[in-house]
């Protein structure tokens, strides 16, 4: 793997909105809880609705400064 660094107790993907929706994180982890729990908060939000809590979810990164210095990547 070169140079890559990987933990074998690292939750990569998890469910979220009550197991209906599975979504899964690359980079820091520390950043990605953050993801996770910001995109968590947009889908009930939306109750569900996975299109709109994603477009929310890229707006709020866009426009917030924090957010933008974030170093993972949800998919």
């Amino acid at each position: 793997l070169g140079n890559t660094v990987m933990k074998g107790n690292a939750r990569k993907v998890r469910r979220l909105y009550n197991g209906k929706v599975l979504a899964g994180f690359a980079g820091g982890t520390a950043d990605a809880f953050t993801l996770f729990e910001r995109f968590e908060s947009k889908l009930e939000m939306h109750q569900g609705h996975l299109t709109k809590a994603a477009v929310e979810m890229a707006k709020d990164w866009r426009s917030d400064r924090a957010l933008r210095k974030l170093e993972a990547l949800l998919a």
